[in-house]
C-alpha cells in the first residue's frame, strides 16, 4: 500500500511538471527577423514582452483554446488570432507583423543595434525635450466610457517648481490645468481628462527624452531597428525599444526627415502588465528654441493623440493646434 501511495505521488508530480510548462510565443517580422519587446494580450490583457530575441514563455496555466492572443509593435500592423487546440498542443505560436501602411521596408539585416543607433543619431541630429519654462495651450476632444466632452485648456510648465514631483521626475513639472469645456461636454470626466493631459504630455516628453538630447539617460540600453523610409526615401522610421521596466516596457517610432535632419513624428506604445492597460500616443512635433540663448532646440508637440484601452475600459483624446510658448517666468 505504500509502495502505490508513492507510486500515485510521483505520478502526480509528473502530472504537475507537464501541466506547468510554459506555451512559447515568437514575433517576427517580414524577414523572418526577431522583433524584440513586442506586446502579447491575452484577451486584450497586456501579460508578457518577447525578448531581443522576439520570444517570450507564457504559463500554461494562464491560456485555453479559446483565448485570442495578438502581437503588438509600434511601427508594425498588430496580428490577433484563437490559440486554438493545435497550438495548446504544439506548445508554440509565431506571429509574423507586416509593416504599417506606406512604410517601404528596410532589407539590410545586417545592421547591428549599435549601427543603427548611430545611424539615428546622425539623421536626427541633436534635440531636448520639453524641460523649459513655457505656457501650453491646446484644443481637445475627449471620450471616455461612452462620455463625451471638448474645449480648450491651458497649462503652465515650470521645472523649477516644487509642485507635483511625480510628474517633475519625468521631465514635464506642469500645474494645474485650466479647462474649459464646450456646451454640452461631460463634466463627469473633467478629473479624467485632467489626469489624461498629465499623462499624455509627461509621457511623450519622456520618450522625446530619451531618443534626444538625453538619450542615454536611461538606466536600460534600448535596441534601435531601423523599419525603412517612406516611398520616396526623404522620410526614415526607427523603431527604439526599452525592455520591461519593472511591469512596464516602451516601444517608440521615431520619423526622421533626411534633409532637415529632425524628428518630425513621434508613436509610442507603452504596456503595463501591472494595470493592464496599453497606451498608444501618436505626435506631430516641431523645433522650439526655449529660450533666445538656447542653441539646441526643444522637440515640442504640434498635436497629440493619447488613448489607452483596458479589458473593461477605453480612452481616447486628441489635442489640436497645440501652441507652446517659451516663459522666463520663475517659481
Amino acid at each position: 500500500m505504500k509502495r502505490l501511495v508513492l507510486s500515485l505521488c510521483f505520478v502526480f508530480a509528473m502530472v504537475a511538471t507537464a501541466t506547468a510548462q510554459d506555451f512559447r510565443v515568437r514575433i517576427v517580422n517580414h524577414l523572418q527577423m526577431p522583433i524584440s519587446y513586442a506586446v502579447i494580450t491575452i484577451e486584450g490583457a497586456p501579460r508578457a514582452v518577447t525578448d531581443i530575441n522576439g520570444e517570450v514563455e507564457i504559463d500554461y496555466r494562464r491560456i485555453r483554446p479559446e483565448y485570442r492572443l495578438a502581437a503588438h509593435a509600434v511601427g508594425y500592423q498588430s496580428v490577433e488570432r484563437e490559440i486554438g487546440q493545435e497550438g495548446m498542443t504544439s506548445g508554440e505560436i509565431e506571429f509574423q507583423l507586416p509593416l504599417n501602411e506606406g512604410i517601404v521596408a528596410d532589407t539590410d539585416v545586417d545592421q547591428t543595434s549599435d549601427q543603427i543607433r548611430e545611424m539615428f543619431e546622425k539623421a536626427a541630429g541633436e534635440s531636448m525635450a520639453m524641460d523649459f519654462n513655457c505656457t501650453l495651450a491646446s484644443a481637445f476632444e475627449f471620450e471616455y466610457m461612452g462620455h463625451k466632452a471638448s474645449g480648450e485648456f491651458s497649462v503652465e510648465n515650470l521645472v523649477d517648481s516644487n509642485e507635483l514631483e511625480y510628474f517633475r521626475e519625468k521631465g514635464w513639472c506642469h500645474l494645474p490645468i485650466d479647462i474649459r469645456m464646450n456646451e454640452g461636454s461631460s463634466s463627469s470626466v473633467i478629473h479624467k481628462l485632467d489626469e489624461s493631459i498629465h499623462y499624455a504630455l509627461s509621457e511623450l516628453n519622456f520618450a522625446i527624452a530619451a531618443i534626444g538630447h538625453n538619450r542615454h539617460f536611461y538606466k536600460y540600453r534600448p535596441d534601435y531597428a531601423l523599419l525603412g523610409t517612406n516611398a520616396n526615401g526623404s522620410l526614415q522610421y526607427y523603431r527604439i525599444s526599452f525592455p520591461m521596466l519593472a511591469t512596464k516596457a516602451t516601444q517608440i517610432v521615431a520619423e526622421v526627415d533626411m534633409a532637415q535632419q529632425q524628428i518630425t513624428s513621434i508613436k509610442i506604445l507603452i504596456s503595463d502588465r501591472n494595470t493592464s492597460i496599453i497606451k498608444h500616443i501618436s505626435s506631430n512635433v516641431e523645433p522650439i528654441l526655449p529660450s533666445k540663448k538656447s542653441k539646441i532646440p526643444a522637440l515640442c508637440p504640434k498635436d497629440l493623440a493619447y488613448n489607452y484601452s483596458t479589458r473593461y475600459a477605453q480612452l481616447t483624446m486628441q489635442l489640436n493646434e497645440v501652441v507652446i510658448t517659451p516663459s522666463d517666468k520663475k517659481r
